[in-house]
């Protein structure tokens, strides 16, 4: 191989791997919104989580209402709407120890009914519940969150 075919081959790989590197680095947010209520049908999808669910929130139907997926650079908020005019800002901090670090805030209106900063297993789990009454016909919005980057 000559030597500027072995630069721009150089150069190239370099490109590739730095683009690959820049995608790793990102993190993919997950914001799933379900109505849960003390009776009627689930999600098909939601059906292998019903017995966690259930622990958590004592109710036995739950229905998807919006799954919203969003890839994003670290150290910049994420928005996400959600229904009831509730508004969840997430700011990933940084990935240390397969944990990401990351700021929740949950909106609704000025108030903040959420606002903490959570270490979450890479592709982990977290639920935040709201709107429990004490009138089961009212039933709850759980809001799952999830967190990832690729291993």
């Amino acid at each position: 191989m000559s030597t500027p075919r072995l630069v721009v081959a150089v150069v190239a790989l370099g490109c590739a791997l730095a683009a690959e590197a820049a995608i790793a680095e990102d993190v993919m947010l997950q914001v799933v919104t379900v109505k849960a209520r003390e009776r009627g049908e689930s999600d098909p999808e939601l059906r292998p989580l019903r017995p966690r669910l259930r622990r958590l929130v004592g109710f036995r139907s739950y229905r998807m209402v919006e799954d919203q997926q969003r890839g994003c650079a670290w150290q910049v908020p994420q928005q996400f709407r959600l229904p009831g005019g509730h508004v969840l800002v997430l700011l990933p901090e940084r990935l240390a120890d397969h944990r990401i670090i990351m700021r929740v805030r949950l909106l609704q209106g000025d108030e903040r009914l959420v606002d903490t900063d959570i270490q979450l297993r890479n592709q982990g789990v977290m639920f935040l519940a709201l709107g429990r009454t004490g009138r089961p016909s009212d039933g709850a919005l759980l809001i799952m969150l999830k967190a990832g980057v690729p291993q």
